[in-house]
């Protein structure tokens, strides 16, 4: 983004240039009034484009609590990103870069994309050995193209960092795990279903906006409701296996909860089975609509509500 006063492509860095490598192109010219100019670079955006990335980063609808509000990060007049926080600038390397940075002729951006690929394989609360041995060998390649594209001057302790970072993952295990306090605060949940914690799928803590609006389902809604409750039910699987065993997967949808209904309440049957299998079979009775409900630490929200704001929670 070439921002004055931040950027290691500076005057003093093109003067070196003649000294350590063969880029006559990047090298410092004498105007005739004998002022210093540094000629462009093919890494560095020009004003049209830097405002561009600026608009599209002022436009993005990222979920609650993945970033601050990058939209205010961006200064469209002078075509700069800044005051972002230091997990803004992990979310744009890992994720965004690709994207804003695309305007970037290929032999350059293709290794922007590598490294930004790079840290987000890092990063990742899932590793495997094998995937790291790899990228061990691959970091280095992608240094080194990055050093024929950007000037020396570039290259400090922390872009040689990345080199060791593969060895720190291999011994230290995903980066978020490293340093895990203990909490001294009990976890309660408030938000179960009453009278149906024997069953899994109700044992999730969740929490819904406090404006509700009670909504009748259609017969298709209805059956859809009940039918997803079953099938993401472990407790249910047994029943599911025989249904499918007997029937077929086509005949999930159209009879599965006729017939489990029937298996559960069958006379043969009633004393093998907890009063809760059966409490299942009833499906939903009254049902509040909200726009906003909170699970397992994610937050999720209708297309609706998220038309207006900032951030998006809806795209699940």
């Amino acid at each position: 983004m070439d921002v004055t006063g931040k950027t290691k492509d500076n005057v003093k860095a093109r003067l070196d240039l003649p000294e350590h490598c063969r880029r006559s192109e990047l090298h410092i010219q004498e105007s005739a009034n004998k002022k210093l100019l540094k000629p462009k670079a093919s890494y560095s955006f020009a004003m049209e484009q830097k405002r561009k990335i600026c608009e599209w980063v002022q436009s993005l609808k990222m979920p609650d609590g993945y970033t601050s509000n990058l939209g205010k990060r961006a200064d469209i007049e002078r075509g700069i990103l800044h005051g972002m926080k230091s997990h803004d600038c992990h979310v744009f390397m890992e994720q965004l870069l690709p994207i804003a940075f695309c305007g970037l002729p290929e032999n350059i951006w293709k290794p922007m994309a590598e490294i930004s690929l790079f840290f987000k394989d890092l990063c990742s609360s899932t590793l495997r050995v094998e995937n790291l041995v790899w990228m061990a060998k691959n970091i280095v390649v992608i240094t080194n193209k990055l050093e024929k594209i950007l000037p020396p001057g570039f290259f400090d302790v922390m872009e040689h960092l990345p080199i060791h970072l593969v060895h720190e993952a291999l011994l230290g295990g995903p980066v978020q795990y490293r340093s895990i306090g203990k909490s001294k605060r009990g976890i309660k949940n408030k938000h179960r279903v009453e009278g149906l914690q024997s069953l899994s799928i109700f044992n999730q803590p969740g929490k819904g906006s406090k404006k509700r609006t009670l909504c009748k389902l259609t017969e298709k809604e209805k059956k859809s409701a009940e039918l997803h409750v079953l099938l993401n039910c472990p407790e249910v699987q047994p029943f599911l296996d025989y249904f499918v065993s007997q029937y077929g997967h086509d005949q999930v949808f159209p009879s599965f909860i006729t017939w489990y209904t029937n298996w559960v309440y069958n006379s043969k049957n009633a004393a093998t089975f907890d009063q809760f299998f059966k409490d299942i079979s009833w499906g939903p009775v009254t049902v509040h609509t909200m726009h906003q409900y909170n699970v397992n630490g994610f937050k999720f929200a209708t297309e609706k509500y998220s038309k207006n704001k900032k951030t998006n929670n809806s795209g699940v």
